[in-house]
């Protein structure tokens, strides 16, 4: 193996190269496109290189030495490059034939015109092109092999959409050339070219194919995952995204970990918008480069859908129609979450119970990680510890007070002949075998582990039944846990032996990862194009072995990608079946269409500030990658935390679609610092307030698509100050979280883009947009802002989301100018309630409000509207008070009196509800802060309400 260097922070790929100063060894022959094809050693050097006739180009660091320099934040690199490469200058041409336009597309034959790289196998030729213009915002463009089936993304997994004739003429143009084939997609609306291959190699080989596009400099790009970037959401170029996944801390920056998302966001000038999704699930290197984007992967096929926007948010909601729209949580799941690694028994989870009680800290779900295992089997219980009798008194506990037990569950399986699980994998046959018919063993917590096969077609069947049995014998779980589902293998390649196979008193012939000899030629176990695995690992290395066989032979080298993937869909369907409620599955490994299904949280992180500053970059991206409901370790999993740190952790925790604590073996409950627990208190007490804008959010993008926790430049893409901007984020359409990141600061700077805020827990310190300002926030303290111009429905807080809904709506009424309007003033909003755990979303126990506000010289108006208008099964909670935030009464001059010269004008509002006065105690004017606070409606909401304001004067009297 030639010497390799990090290229992502220690300069710009193309600077790098044009820096070396080292020529190439054959000219022009040495070309900055396309992949560096390893053509040496590790310690070679430039003439021994040129000697072997190959291409010398050294990767300098910032200070000219032939050295990994340290990066602009510290970190290490996103990406290797050998610095010996074979020849890359003879470019993979194609020429297109039997062109064939119809309205709905283009359909061609692809002949190879001028070979190129063969030391990664040889082209293959004819290829089919097929070009669909699928919607008018959507185009899909597909080359494969028409000679040989492909692997391909089962359609059984992410079914694929069916085209649907455009109502109107796209918003796209798709041209291309023959000779030599390349084809741009193109905005219509101004003529911008979006993506364009032209004079870029084409690579299609069995397993090799790539395809390269010019990217204009000025090009905001985000997505490309699942990694931790220190740099920031914004992708920079000069940077290799690798995408296999692993099992690896995300507290590891600029590595693949354990998700597959190979979609890419682009704005250009004036915020349009457009998106790119290669879907493929075999191993890739994506390259980034400051003129240029190129997509490889080690098999599979060709596979682009283009989706034209014009907004960001547009943008995402095209792509869900593609993979699927996000799960709809259940309500339960909005509230706060505590897990630890080493929960020793049961008897500690009581105490943690009783502690959040004592301090009056929000507790919903309690979770396990595998201590509550018998020697870690699957769906068993430490008979010991968590001994069966306690165990049922603890969840009928929980279940008594509303809370709830999510455990976690393992793939691996223990072989262990008379261990239940393991004799009914082995009676249907659904492990994982190699390529003689043995059933594949590995290692993970167990010593030796089978690992269920889910493509094959009795795997459903098999893993409802066990978790069945855990469920309705053991342990009442309300959701699972589905972890190290890369899956995780713990056997390493310098730990592979070659001895035979012991399986010691079972008796049992196998495959074992840790005594097996992979270091054979194979072409799976080392295919001809190397990506970028954790620096340069095997692709078997600490998971499953890739020539391994799922069910009709499909090996693991196809489908490792979406391994984690196919286990949340079977698992999703279980948890369904047997709690006949609406499932929750949080999910480690994931790939396009896992949000269709389940949670996400990013990884083992570090209690450490760069971690909680990292973790909204992982929460943004998993958002845009269509996982909504994903969130981060609060305070930490590795490492010891702080009381600061903690504090500021569960300040910014609180406002994530997912809040989970979780910490390996160093207690950090939230109650066990007084300023962590004061932070807690007031973060979880108004996430509990705004569980219902929480509920309708995931709601909304469960019907149509899009974020929850979102970019500021999702709701402002005209705003480019916005495109850099990582350190905030919204919350649903209307809140702006703001949080202190570093360590002893008490003020955070906070970019206001264009529009009126108001502070969210004072309902006052109204700042206008856009601009920067510096807001005080001492621990315990997080800025949250409500847009002016939206309704946040809230309800009263309580310990769990049951009690929460269970109280009357208030709603903040957050006004805004309406358009061009002198004086008028307007606000919208709704909210979406429902039982909160049936299946059915939509079904006759749910609801939706709609409220409109509007105010116009002194006098305002807010209706709500019930869709649809009366449901007999609904239980539709009353209106309880609302708090209208921007409202002034118009200046009245004493002088306005008649004959009261000197006499002071007095103001009130009076307000009206549905037509009746209300009383005035129940009115508060806050003239200071613009707002006006009513309380005690007591109304319901069902046939739809109308409360009117209006400022009363009034002169004193001789």
């Amino acid at each position: 193996m030639a010497r390799w260097f990090p290229v992502g922070h220690i300069l710009l790929l193309a600077a790098a190269i044009a820096m070396a100063s080292h020529p190439a060894a054959r000219g022009s022959s040495c070309s900055v496109e396309g992949p560096r094809m390893d053509c040496g050693w590790v310690g070679i050097d430039g003439p021994t290189c040129v000697s072997r006739g190959c291409c010398w180009r050294p990767v300098h660091g910032a200070d000219g030495e032939d050295e990994a320099g340290e990066g602009v934040d510290g970190a290490s690199g996103v990406g290797d490059v050998p610095w010996c490469f074979h020849d890359t200058s003879h470019a993979s041409a194609y020429n297109a034939s039997s062109c064939k336009e119809t309205g709905s597309g283009v359909q061609a034959t692809l002949v190879l015109a001028s070979p190129a790289l063969p030391s990664l196998g040889p082209d293959i030729s004819p290829l089919k092109l097929s070009v669909s213009y699928e919607t008018n915002t959507r185009l899909h463009v597909k080359l494969t092999d028409p000679t040989e089936a492909r692997w391909e993304v089962p359609e059984s997994l992410l079914p694929r959409p069916a085209p649907s004739k455009a109502s109107y003429g796209t918003l796209y143009d798709f041209n291309y050339t023959k000779s030599p084939f390349g084809f741009t997609v193109s905005r219509k609306e101004n003529g911008e070219v979006l993506f364009n291959t032209t004079g870029h190699s084409l690579f299609f080989k069995d397993q090799y194919v790539a395809l390269t596009s010019s990217i204009p400099e000025s090009a905001a790009l985000y997505g490309l995952g699942e990694t931790t970037r220190p740099t920031g959401l914004r992708l920079r170029p000069g940077t290799m995204t690798t995408m296999w996944n692993r099992d690896i801390p995300v507290a590891n920056a600029n590595i693949n970990l354990y998700g597959t998302h190979p979609f890419l966001l682009d704005i250009r000038e004036g915020g349009l918008a457009h998106g790119v999704f290669f879907l493929n699930c075999n191993g890739m290197d994506v390259l980034y480069t400051e003129s240029m984007i190129e997509f490889r992967a080690v098999g599979g096929v060709l596979d682009f859908y283009f989706f034209l926007g014009p907004s960001p948010s547009d943008v995402i909601q095209q792509y869900q129609d593609v993979i699927g729209r996000p799960m709809m949580p259940p309500l339960w799941s909005l509230g706060f979450h505590q897990c630890r690694y080493g929960y020793k028994n049961v008897e500690e989870l009581e105490s943690v119970v009783d502690g959040y009680a004592s301090a009056n800290i929000p507790l919903e779900v309690m979770w396990n990680d595998i201590d509550y295992m018998d020697g870690y089997r699957d769906f068993t219980l430490d008979k010991l510890n968590y001994a069966l009798p306690k165990m049922r008194s603890y969840l009928q506990r929980l279940h008594d007070s509303n809370q709830r037990w999510v455990p976690i569950i393992d793939p691996g399986i223990m072989v262990d002949p008379g261990y239940p699980a393991y004799d009914a994998g082995i009676q249907k046959d659904i492990f994982l075998k190699d390529a003689s018919g043995e059933r594949y063993a590995g290692k993970v917590w167990p010593p030796i582990v089978h690992f269920p096969d889910w493509f094959h077609p009795d795997v459903q069947e098999y893993w409802t039944a066990q978790l069945r049995q855990f469920h309705d014998q053991l342990a009442a779980f309300d959701g699972i846990w589905a972890d190290m589902n890369e899956a995780s293998n713990f056997c390493s390649a310098n730990r592979r032996s070659g001895k035979p196979l012991d399986l010691g008193r079972h008796g049992m012939v196998g495959t074992d990862a840790c005594s097996s000899d992979f270091s054979s030629n194979s072409s799976l176990e080392h295919p001809p194009y190397r990506i970028n695995n954790a620096n340069g690992a095997p692709l078997s290395d600490r998971s499953i072995p890739v020539s391994m066989l799922h069910h009709d032979g499909v090996t693991e080298y196809d489908a490792h990608n979406i391994y984690g993937f196919s286990e949340s869909v079977v698992t999703v369907k279980a948890v369904a079946e047997i709690t006949e409620g609406r499932p929750f599955v949080l999910s480690r490994s994931t790939f396009p269409g896992a949000g269709k299904y389940v949670a996400h949280w990013s990884g083992d992180n570090m209690a450490d500030w760069n971690n909680l500053r990292w973790s909204i970059v992982s929460i943004l991206n998993a958002n845009l990658f269509g996982i909504p409901m994903t969130g981060a370790d609060i305070c930490g999993f590795f490492g010891t935390t702080t009381e600061e740190l903690c504090a500021r952790w569960i300040s910014l925790g609180a406002f994530t679609p997912f809040t989970r604590a979780h910490s390996d073996h160093v207690p950090q409950e939230l109650y066990l610092w007084p300023k962590t627990a004061d932070a807690a208190r007031k973060a979880l007490g108004m996430r509990m307030r705004l569980t219902p804008y929480l509920y309708s959010a995931f709601k909304a993008v469960h019907s149509a698509g899009g974020t929850v926790a979102s970019p500021l430049w999702m709701a402002f893409p005209e705003d480019s100050t916005t495109y850099d901007i990582d350190r905030q984020f919204l919350l649903g359409p209307g809140l702006l979280v703001s949080p202190v990141l570093e360590q002893g600061a008490d003020r955070v700077d906070a970019y206001f883009p264009n529009g009126t805020w108001y502070d969210l827990w004072n309902n006052a310190s109204k700042i206008q947009g856009p601009g920067t300002h510096s807001l005080e926030a001492p621990v315990g303290d997080i800025p949250v802002h409500v847009l002016g111009g939206t309704i946040i429905p809230t309800q009263a807080q309580g310990p769990t989301t049951a009690h929460v809904r269970e109280t009357p709506l208030s709603l903040i009424v957050a006004l805004a100018p309406e358009g061009d309007l002198s004086g008028s003033l307007a606000a919208q909003g709704s909210v979406y309630m429902d039982a909160g755990d049936t299946l059915k979303v939509d079904g006759p126990d749910s609801f939706t409000v709609e409220f409109e506000a509007r105010t116009a010289h002194g006098r305002g108006v807010l209706t709500t509207t019930a869709v649809p208008p009366s449901n007999a099964e609904r239980s539709i909670p009353q209106l309880g008070g609302l708090d209208v935030l921007g409202f002034e009464c118009p200046q009245v001059d004493a002088r306005d009196g008649p004959g009261l010269p000197h006499g002071a004008a007095t103001i009130e509002v009076s307000v009206n509800v549905n037509g009746a006065a209300h009383p005035q105690a129940a009115i508060l004017r806050d003239v200071a802060r613009g707002s006006l606070h009513v309380s005690g409606l007591a109304t319901s909401i069902e046939r739809g309400v109308k409360v009117e304001w209006r400022c009363d004067s009034s002169y004193p009297t001789t």
